[in-house]
């Protein structure tokens, strides 16, 4: 129908602009796949930096929680000593029982621990453990464990050596971990 309205001058005008078009199209085509491709490999740049950045961020979380655990602990460690200075053996069962849980959740929640450290974290735990069996058992029998107050005391020494790994966890916190 076209054909009807146009002369052949005018449809060849028609076919030159339009493969004009076609020339000056082609390569601007070209450029912007070019150019959606650059912003798609920017977009994945950013997503994965994105993704990279929380990642750091719930490591740090945890960090945090283990640190707030440690923390928590350590001073139930302290009134522990001083439960056991005024020899308040009723109370202590339940506070060694707080303290071990503690120390559990923490040992949970940390990150690239030593295997050392791994092990001294379950030593207090095993010690804590057993002196709370020790006191419970005097609880019972009234009768007191012979040097229950100095082993009481020599654990609790070693369960400060957990202050030097609060320490360490506490530097890592916001700094690039390989």
């Amino acid at each position: 129908a076209l054909n009807l309205l146009l002369s052949p001058e005018q449809i060849i005008d028609l076919g030159i602009y339009g493969s004009l078009a076609s020339v000056i199209g082609f390569p601007i085509a070209i450029l912007g796949i070019g150019l959606a491709y650059q912003q798609l490999v920017k977009t994945r740049r950013a997503s994965e930096a994105a993704e990279s950045a929380v990642s750091k961020f719930r490591e740090d979380l945890s960090q945090t929680f283990c640190l707030s655990d440690l923390a928590k602990a350590l001073t139930g460690i302290e009134e522990l000593k001083r439960l056991f200075r005024i020899e308040s053996y009723p109370t202590i069962p339940d506070r060694l029982s707080d303290v071990r849980h503690t120390l559990i959740s923490a040992r949970g929640k940390a990150r690239d621990l030593s295997k050392d450290e791994l092990i001294n974290f379950q030593s207090v735990i095993s010690d804590l453990s057993t002196l709370e069996s020790k006191v419970q058992l005097f609880l019972s029998t009234s009768s007191l464990p012979k040097n229950l107050q100095k082993n009481a005391f020599d654990l609790l020494q070693r369960a400060d050596t957990l202050h030097e790994l609060m320490t360490r966890l506490k530097n890592q916190i916001g700094t690039k971990r390989s």
